[in-house]
C-alpha cells in the first residue's frame, strides 16, 4: 500500500482550489473580487443557486454555506470569530451582510468535536433580500453518496468539479486537536479526468461541498482535510459530511426555531385546530385562545410556519408557545416558526388578548407550513360573549352588588332589567286585574350568552322559598310591544283569593 501524507488545510495563504485546467471565466463565482464583486455570467454552475455562500469581509478566502436566514457552518480548525461581518452577494449584484453573533462546535454523534462550528448572525438573510439558504444531501444509504458528481468551493470564490467516493471514513486529526474525526472522501487523479476537476489546497478549509438535487445546490460537507499518495498519482480530500451531524445542528439551530431542511424530502401532514382547555371569552375581560398545530403519523415535520390573520381590531396582545418565535407583522397578522415538530405529535400556540373586543365570532385565519408538508389554510374561531364589565364600563361602575343610584336595585339587577344604574327607577310593573295580579318585568333575550339566569320564587312566608309554581300561578313571556330584539317580557299572573303568597325575582351571573 503507498503511503497517505495528510494535511489539514487550515493555513491561512493565498493559493486557491487547483483545477487540471482553470479558466477564470468558467470556474471563477465571480468578477472583481472580492472589492467589487459581481456575478460571473459565464460561471459554469449557476451561481443563482448558491446566493447563500457567503464570504468574511475581513478574511474573504474564508467561503461559509448558509444553512439558515440565521446560521452559517464552517470548518472548526479554521474557526469564525464573534464580532466579523459576513457577506452576501444577491443575482443583482447587492451585497447583503450580517455579524456574527455566536459560534458554537457541532458535537459529533458520538459527543466528540467535529471539525464543523455553526455561527449564528444577528440578522437574518431572507429569500426576500436575495439570499437562499441551503438545503443539505440526506440520501437514503452510504451508497447513494458513491460516485455523486459534487460541486467543490475554495478559497476566493472558485469552484470545480469532482466525484464522490467513499462517506464515513475515520481520519486522525490530533494535530490540530480534533482527534479523530468522521469524513467524506473525493479523489482527485493526477493523471486523467475532466478540466473542470480540481483539488483542495492549503487556504480552502470550511468552504463546500455540494451536489445537485432537483436543480438546487445541496450541501453535502465542509472542507477539512487533504493527502496524497507517495508517489504522486492521487490527492486524497476529506469534507466533514453534514448529515450524520443534523441532529446536533438542529438541537444548536432551534432555539431561533429554525432546523437543518432537507433536500431530499418525504411526506407529512399538519392540521389547525382550536384547544379545548378554554374558558368561556367575554367583551373587555382578558382571555385566551389555543392553536393546537398537529403532525401526522407519517414523517416528522421541520421549519414549521404558522400565520394567523385576524379581522381589524381583533387580534390578541401576544402569541406565544413551547419552542415558537413569533413576532407581529401587522395590527391583524402574526408569524411564528419552530424548528421541527416529530411525527404522531402536537404543539400549542397561546393567542392571547388583554382585553377581548367586542361580541360575536372571533375569526382566525391559519396558515400552517413545513419542509415536509404543503401550505394549508384552515378558518378557526370561538366566540366573544357580552359581559357585565362592557356593559358597566360607561357608567363608571365596576361591583355587581352596589347600588349606585339608591333605588334597591344591585347594578348586577339594573344589568339583567335594562334599567339605568345611576337614575333611581324600577322594571316591575305590577298591576291588578279582577282577582289577579300581574307582574311584568324584562329580561335578556341573550341571557345564556352572557351569563345571567332570572330565578322566580315564591313563598308564603318570607322564609321559605320555592321555584315551584304554585297552583292558577301562570309564569309565561311575552312580547313587548313594539317587539324588542335584545328584550322580551316575563309575566306572573298570580290569583289573589288563596290567602297570602310572595314572589321574587333572583338574579345570578355565571361569567
Amino acid at each position: 500500500m503507498k503511503p497517505l501524507m495528510l494535511l489539514l488545510i487550515f493555513c491561512s495563504l493565498v493559493e486557491a482550489l487547483e483545477h487540471r485546467v482553470y479558466s477564470a471565466a468558467s470556474h471563477d463565482r465571480f468578477i472583481g473580487f472580492p472589492a467589487t464583486p459581481t456575478h460571473n455570467p459565464n460561471f459554469i454552475y449557476t451561481g443563482s443557486r448558491y446566493t447563500g455562500l457567503g464570504w468574511i469581509k475581513e478574511e474573504s478566502g474564508k467561503q461559509v454555506a448558509l444553512v439558515s436566514p440565521r446560521h452559517v457552518v464552517f470548518a472548526k480548525h479554521y474557526g469564525l470569530g464573534v464580532g466579523t461581518t459576513v457577506r452576501f452577494l444577491t443575482m443583482s449584484n447587492v451585497i447583503k451582510e450580517s455579524i456574527i453573533s455566536n459560534v458554537q462546535v457541532v458535537a459529533d454523534p458520538d459527543g466528540s468535536d467535529s471539525d464543523v462550528i455553526l455561527a449564528t448572525l444577528q440578522t437574518p438573510l431572507l429569500a426576500a433580500d436575495g439570499i437562499s439558504f441551503f438545503s443539505y444531501y440526506n440520501p437514503n444509504s452510504l451508497e447513494s453518496y458513491q460516485g455523486q458528481s459534487i460541486v467543490v468551493f475554495g478559497f476566493a470564490a472558485k469552484a470545480g468539479s469532482g466525484t464522490m467516493d467513499s462517506v464515513l471514513i475515520d481520519v486522525d486529526a490530533s494535530a490540530a486537536g480534533l482527534g479523530t474525526i468522521t469524513v467524506m472522501l473525493f479523489k482527485y487523479l493526477v493523471s486523467s479526468g475532466s478540466n473542470n476537476d480540481a483539488y483542495l489546497v492549503v487556504g480552502d478549509s470550511g468552504s463546500p461541498t455540494f451536489t445537485e438535487v432537483n436543480s438546487q445546490a445541496a450541501l453535502v460537507g465542509t472542507h477539512s482535510a487533504v493527502g496524497a499518495d507517495v508517489p504522486l498519482t492521487t490527492r486524497f480530500q476529506y469534507d466533514s459530511l453534514i448529515d450524520p451531524l443534523v441532529p446536533n445542528l438542529n438541537a444548536l439551530m432551534e432555539p431561533l426555531g429554525y432546523h437543518m431542511k432537507k433536500s431530499l424530502l418525504p411526506s407529512t401532514t399538519l392540521s389547525a385546530s382550536i384547544g379545548s382547555s378554554m374558558g368561556v371569552l367575554r367583551e373587555l375581560a382578558a382571555g385566551d385562545i389555543t392553536v393546537q398545530i398537529a403532525n401526522a403519523a407519517t414523517n416528522d415535520a421541520n421549519n414549521l410556519t404558522v400565520s394567523l390573520s385576524f379581522a381589524s381590531g381583533r387580534a390578541p396582545s401576544s402569541i406565544s408557545g413551547a419552542g415558537w418565535i413569533c413576532e407581529s407583522l401587522s395590527p391583524t397578522t402574526w408569524a411564528c416558526r419552530r424548528g421541527g415538530l416529530v411525527k404522531s405529535s402536537s404543539t400549542s400556540l397561546i393567542c392571547h388578548w388583554s382585553v377581548l373586543p367586542s361580541p360575536g365570532d372571533l375569526t382566525i385565519d391559519v396558515t400552517h407550513d413545513s419542509d415536509e408538508s404543503v401550505s394549508t389554510v384552515q378558518n378557526l374561531s370561538r366566540t366573544v360573549y357580552p359581559s357585565f364589565k362592557a356593559w358597566a364600563t360607561p357608567f363608571a361602575i365596576t361591583s355587581v352588588s352596589d347600588d349606585a343610584d339608591q333605588d334597591g336595585y344591585t347594578n348586577l339587577q339594573e344589568y339583567a332589567f335594562g334599567t339605568n344604574p345611576l337614575v333611581s327607577d324600577s322594571p316591575l310593573n305590577l298591576t291588578r286585574s279582577g282577582n289577579q295580579l300581574i307582574a311584568i318585568y324584562p329580561q335578556r333575550r341573550d341571557a345564556d350568552d352572557r351569563g345571567l339566569n332570572y330565578l322566580v320564587k315564591f313563598s308564603n312566608n318570607l322564609t321559605q322559598w320555592t321555584e315551584e309554581t304554585p297552583t292558577q300561578t301562570i309564569v309565561s313571556l311575552i312580547e313587548q310591544s313594539p317587539v324588542a330584539p335584545q328584550w322580551i317580557d316575563k309575566k306572573i299572573t298570580m290569583p289573589m283569593t288563596d290567602g297570602r303568597m310572595f314572589f321574587r325575582i333572583e338574579v345570578v351571573l355565571d361569567e
